[in-house]
């Protein structure tokens, strides 16, 4: 059975607190429309295209921030979108992409200039020659000058063994503050644990898993969470988060997001029962899930190994978690069931990136069909002490780009990194390494991010529901 997003039982006529979503998501192409059905009175705004009220910043040199990884779309996205964001913010920032090859690097900062448009094409101030397999010395000689370092130089499943972390590693000892859009557990796992220390003495704040999902999807956990523990005091004796995403096709995103979804299929996903760690088979145990009217109200979802599973145990106190994907067209989900039962989980890491090369004109040709529209699904699930029932809070946001939901996530909260006092709760982050559901805790904080990261989005709501208890996270 689909899990289903609207029908709440738990509303009730009559009650201003509650909002029909069925009457508000129809017709499906209004501008976007944003909103939220939420029981605590100083959360009930709504959240659109709108002109921002966050309080100008005052700067007398313009902070630089380089984005490694910035020649390929995800980055481009996000230089983007953080140039706005500092815009409307009334702050004066000076953004450099850094890659591997300078050609790519000059053409990708002729159409982010482009993008920008008149006015605002020197914020987008240079290339510079980087990468990542470089010593850490030269790393931190190459970053020492910046405010902000932003890697988003995917797939991150390829950095293994020296390589993990060794940006963050280089950024620490520059004492420069550091973010990435990492999806990958190992590589998350490591910055969190092996460099807190390390991060916390220099002084340097640092947040990884800062993408979409994870990212976005690991803050929607938090509040659906808090939401479902502010609803009921009574002692929490089970919690569940499902976390299901879904893109048609690459998203837009191109060749980067197939090999990282190849990668991905090389590694056994993650699963947490009952606060116990559970590893088992990538693509496997499908779940139909309703990702609304715009993306389709059955779309199947396969395990992968992401961290937010592990995060969001870890930081949230949930005992079941599991992290699903699926995309369009069915051919697709197919062949990657296919090929995680059939090859050797060295033959998949090995060709990967060729796979992915060589797929290429054959992707362009199907996202032009099947469109490149993101769902980003969390439904939350808490059982009270003595309730017969699991107690459910479903977030879901909808894009148009999964290219564009990653630029506006990332920017948004690379933003609260450089500017803590113009978000909410207005004041100095602590130093250490970081999930962004541990840096921006507080329900403010996350609203703050949410109307900066969301608001091109088509559709962000929240609803409630009960439900029967599952078995486990991934049932």
């Amino acid at each position: 059975m689909p899990i289903p997003l609207h029908g709440s039982k738990s509303c009730r006529d009559g009650d201003a607190r509650y909002v029909n979503h069925r009457q508000l998501l129809s017709p499906l192409f209004l501008p976007p429309l944003l909103h939220r059905r939420l029981s605590h009175p100083a959360r009930c705004r709504s959240i659109g295209r709108q002109r921002s009220t966050r309080p100008c910043v005052h700067m007398q040199t313009a902070s630089r921030v380089l984005i490694v990884g910035g020649t390929g779309r995800m980055g481009a996205s996000t230089a983007v979108h953080l140039v706005r964001t500092c815009m409307e913010g009334a702050v004066e920032v000076r953004v450099d992409i850094g890659g591997r090859n300078a050609a790519h690097g000059h053409d990708a900062l002729r159409r982010i200039r482009r993008r920008l448009g008149p006015g605002l094409e020197s914020i987008a101030h240079a290339f510079v020659p980087i990468d990542v397999t470089w010593s850490p010395d030269q790393l931190a000689k190459c970053v020492e000058s910046y405010d902000l370092v932003l890697h988003t130089a995917g797939p991150f499943q390829r950095y293994r063994g020296p390589l993990t972390a060794r940006l963050l590693d280089a950024c620490v000892r520059a004492g420069v503050r550091y973010q990435d859009v990492c999806d990958d557990l190992e590589h998350a796992t490591y910055a969190r644990e092996a460099l807190f220390d390390r991060a916390e003495a220099a002084g340097v704040v640092a947040c990884v898993s800062t993408g979409a999902f994870p990212g976005l999807s690991n803050l929607m956990a938090a509040e659906g969470m808090e939401q479902l523990r502010e609803r009921d005091a009574r002692a929490e004796t089970n919690s569940w988060v499902d976390f299901s995403y879904f893109t048609a096709g690459t998203g837009g995103a191109g060749p980067t997001i197939l090999s990282a979804t190849l990668l991905l299929l090389a590694q056994p996903a993650l699963c947490v029962v009952q606060d116990t760690e559970q590893r088992r088979r990538a693509w496997s145990d499908p779940r139909l899930v309703d990702f609304g009217e715009a993306i389709g109200h059955r779309r199947p979802v396969y395990l992968l190994n992401l961290p937010e599973v592990r995060t969001v145990h870890r930081t949230l106190g949930v005992r079941n978690v599991s992290a699903r994907f699926g995309t369009a067209p069915s051919l697709w989900n197919w062949t990657m069931a296919s090929m995680a039962r059939a090859l050797p989980p060295s033959v998949i890491r090995q060709r990967a990136d060729q796979i992915a090369r060589l797929g290429s004109p054959l992707i362009r040709t199907v996202d032009r069909f099947v469109g490149t529209r993101t769902g980003v699904r969390v439904d939350c699930m808490r059982q009270a002490e003595h309730a017969p029932r699991a107690s459910v809070c479903s977030l879901l946001f909808c894009h148009d780009r999964l290219e564009g939901c990653v630029g506006e996530t990332a920017a948004a909260m690379a933003y609260a990194l450089l500017f803590p006092d113009a978000v909410p709760p207005r004041t100095a982050h602590r130093p250490g390494v970081w999930y962004p559901e541990e840096l921006f805790a507080t329900a403010e904080a996350r609203w703050a991010l949410f109307e900066m990261g969301v608001r091109s989005g088509f559709r962000f709501t929240i609803d409630y529901d009960e439900r029967e208890l599952p078995g486990d996270a991934t049932g």
